[in-house]
């Protein structure tokens, strides 16, 4: 082939391949027309729900595609889920299509599939909602497309939309609240890592004048986007917020929050008795109307000074209608039968209403003392019953085995909601924890504690012969009480008479009578109350017979007076004679009959006796 040959061919190829750039860049026949974009929001690098509708100009098979490819910055992420998407109203059967990001072609494609396909002149809607993640581009400005084209279509190229806008905009959330609402604010398109500042856009001009009010700061990040938090504040009751970037550029619009009304309860917390302060905010300048202030719902009534206040009333400090700020103070007292828990206090004009929370705390008893015997007197304190309140409710005592008595028949309260009251802990109550449940006429009721103790008794010694002299210790006993004693059976009551003091304590006493070795019931009884312990006779007593063995045969007659009982004892030694008198107790006196002069001898001690009546002292 000769070089005139060459050079031709070398032109047919290039008018080829020029021919088939040609219908690449421009699908031969359009079946889309008529495309349009938005994106919102519309702020640089922000993640945007894009809506594009379109019109097929003919039909398009089931199973037919649409792409859409968006202009260069946008960022498209590598997978979309098909629950995001949204086509002609339907979820497409499949996950779009992402094409490579090296795709010459498709560098920022997304290709959705259709079940039904697209009718002939035919609108279509296809929806990316925010969640897909599609970012604006980061780049400001007014001129954007994309292409979009069917399979229907010889593409790729497609038909370009209508411009659409990336800005500098901000969004809030959320845009109603009452002050001290923390504010969310998002957006792009600022210059990138440079401080903005968040502003009140005072004269509603959507953009910042110098002196309209700085509430707060963000830096930018790299690619223009902000994200902040400010709390809501009276003075964005003044205008909207925008945000102003270090180099000067406004935010595209300034939104609206919308300062709702909103009350605060100081103290916080309290007794149904307290005056509380409420102190509302973001109201307009109008008077609080009758019936304005309420307690959970119930109007309260209006009274005109604090020295008026009382149960179920409030006075105005400062009203709405001479606050241009939008501020009041109100004090109440709240409800005398209002139960403890928290509570709304709403105030109401023209405006709206602000509502404050106070808890009421819960009615509350002392006992004193916190320990206490049973029969003694205990003094209960209460806080925090109705005030004012007239004869009524009462005073139940209820001891450690469920056993309830009305111990006050009925209780009045203060001014204050106090309580004061005493009374005695039944005779028969159960040792341990006890409760004090104190009720007022208007139904508030609450509980205290009192630890009954259990009476008790101890014995120095516990053990020793008969004849020994035992002291009794005993405590937990009703006060002032009189003292019974009993060894088993046996009445040994003390003389003169012991009593307990009024802590229910006692002493007192006692010979051991003769008895039999072993173990022996030792009760004491105060007031019903009793308490009991063991005494141990570690030796028998001698018989008589056995003590005066030594003189068998020269005695006839011995007598002793027994303390405990109270009475004489006799012993005979008289054939068929009756006696009373069994043992010999040591420390225990006898008058003791011999026919001549002898001696007792017994255990190492000896007793010598005249003819007659002789007394002498067993053992000591």
């Amino acid at each position: 082939m000769n070089t005139k040959h060459k050079i031709l061919s070398v032109l047919l190829v290039l008018a080829t391949v020029a021919t088939l750039c040609v219908v690449m860049a421009a699908p031969a026949s359009a079946v889309v027309s008529a495309v349009t974009v938005a994106n919102v929001p519309a702020y640089g690098g922000g993640a945007a729900t894009y809506t594009i509708t379109f019109t097929t100009a003919a039909a398009v098979p089931a199973g037919g595609t649409v792409t859409v490819l968006f202009p260069a910055g946008t960022t498209v992420p590598a997978t979309i889920d098909k629950s995001v998407v949204s086509l002609n109203g339907a979820t497409p059967p499949a996950n779009p299509f992402i094409f490579p990001s090296g795709d010459p072609t498709h560098p920022t494609g997304i290709q959705v599939a259709h079940t039904v396909g697209f009718g002939a002149a035919a609108g279509n809607t296809i929806i990316f909602t925010a969640t897909a993640a599609i970012l604006n581009p980061i780049t400001v400005g007014a001129a954007y497309t994309c292409l979009v084209y069917t399979s229907a279509e010889s593409g790729p190229g497609g038909v370009a939309s209508a411009a659409y806008a990336v800005t500098s905009d901000i969004a809030i959330s959320p845009v109603t609240g009452p002050a001290g609402t923390p504010i969310t604010l998002v957006g792009g398109g600022f210059k990138a890592n440079t401080s903005a500042d968040i502003y009140i856009d005072a004269n509603v001009s959507g953009t910042y004048n110098a002196g309209e009010p700085i509430v707060g700061s963000v830096v930018a990040t790299a690619t223009g986007t902000i994200s902040a938090t400010v709390n809501a504040s009276a003075a964005m009751s003044a205008g909207n917020i925008g945000v102003v970037d270090g180099a000067g550029t406004s935010s595209a619009s300034t939104k609206t929050f919308t300062l709702l009304p909103s009350a605060t309860a100081s103290p916080a917390e309290g007794l149904v008795t307290t005056k509380v302060t409420v102190s509302g905010s973001g109201f307009t300048a109008a008077a609080i109307s009758a019936g304005g202030v309420t307690f959970q719902g119930v109007a309260l009534t209006l009274v005109a000074n604090e020295a008026a206040l009382g149960v179920a009333k409030y006075t105005i400090v400062k009203d709405l209608n001479v606050a241009p700020t939008g501020s009041c103070t109100i004090k109440l007292i709240p409800p005398a039968t209002a139960s403890a828990g928290p509570k709304s206090i709403a105030i109401t004009n023209g405006a709206g209403t602000g509502t404050a929370i106070f808890t009421i705390t819960g009615a509350t008893v002392t006992v004193t003392p916190a320990t206490a015997n049973a029969g003694a007197t205990v003094v209960v304190n209460g806080t925090g019953f109705a005030a004012s309140q007239p004869a009524g409710g009462g005073v139940v005592f209820t001891d450690s085995a469920s056993t309830a008595t009305a111990v006050i028949a009925s209780v009045t309260t203060g001014v204050d909601g106090s309580v004061a009251a005493s009374f005695a802990i039944p005779a028969t109550a159960s040792p341990g924890t006890a409760r004090v449940t104190v009720t007022d006429a208007a139904g508030r009721a609450a509980t205290g504690y009192v630890s009954v103790t259990a009476a008790s008794i101890t014995l120095s010694p516990s053990v020793a012969t008969p004849g020994t002299i035992v002291t009794l210790t005993g405590m937990g006993f009703p006060g002032f009480g009189q003292l019974v004693l009993n060894f088993d059976a046996a009445n040994i009551s003390p003389i003169p008479t012991v009593f307990a003091d009024g802590l229910g304590n006692i002493t007192a006493t006692f010979m051991v009578p003769s008895s039999a070795g072993g173990a022996h019931l030792i009760t004491a009884t105060v007031g019903g109350i009793a308490a009991t312990t063991l005494y141990t006779n570690s030796g028998t007593s001698p018989t008589v017979a056995s003590g005066f063995n030594s003189i068998a045969g020269k005695y006839s007659i011995v007598w002793t007076f027994d303390a405990a009982t109270q009475s004489w004892k006799l012993y005979d030694t008289a054939a068929g004679a009756t006696s009373t008198l069994t043992n010999l107790t040591r420390g225990q006196g006898f008058w003791v009959q011999v026919s001549a002069d002898c001696t007792i001898v017994y255990g190492g001690n000896s007793y010598p006796l005249k003819a007659g009546w002789n007394l002498i002292g067993w053992l000591g």
